[in-house]
C-alpha cells in the first residue's frame, strides 16, 4: 500500500500480479499520511487534514471515515500485537486507541478523568494549607 500525500486517494498494488488499486477518500483534501494493516485484514490510515482515520474495507474497498474527538493532528497509525489500533494527536500530544467506534472518545473521557482528579486533590490541598 502507497499513498499519494498531496491528494485524496490511497494505491494498492498487489506483490503477486502487480496490479495497482487506487481508493479515494471521501474527504476532499484530507491528506493521507500513513497507513497500517488492522488485524482484521483491512487497511487503516490517518487523514491528516481531514482529523479522522479511515479504514479500507480488504473485502469490498469501501472507504469508512472515523472523526477523531479533539483538534488534533492524526499523524502515526500502527495495529500493535494486542490487536489495537494505535494512533497519534500531534496538536494535543495524545495517543488514542481505536478499538471500536466508541472507543474514539475513550480516550477524551480518560484525560477528562484525569484533569478532575488533579482538581480534586489541589482543592484539597489547599484547604489543608489554610
Amino acid at each position: 500500500m502507497v499513498h499519494r500525500s498531496k491528494c485524496k486517494s490511497n494505491w494498492q498494488i498487489s506483490p503477486l500480479t502487480g496490479q495497482i488499486t487506487e481508493y479515494n477518500i471521501p474527504t476532499n483534501d484530507s491528506y493521507p499520511v500513513r497507513i497500517t494493516a488492522g488485524p482484521d485484514g483491512d487497511l487503516w490510515f490517518t487523514e491528516q487534514n481531514g482529523n479522522q482515520i479511515g479504514k479500507i474495507s480488504s473485502q469490498t474497498g469501501q472507504i469508512t471515515e472515523y472523526s477523531i474527538p479533539t483538534p488534533a493532528l492524526v499523524l502515526l497509525i500502527l495495529c500493535r500485537l494486542d490487536g489495537n489500533l494505535w494512533f497519534t494527536e500531534e496538536n494535543v500530544n495524545n495517543i488514542g486507541k481505536y478499538m471500536r467506534p466508541q472507543a474514539l472518545l475513550l480516550n477524551i473521557l480518560l484525560i477528562i478523568n484525569e484533569i478532575e482528579k488533579l482538581c480534586r486533590e489541589y482543592q484539597h490541598s489547599t484547604m489543608l494549607l489554610r
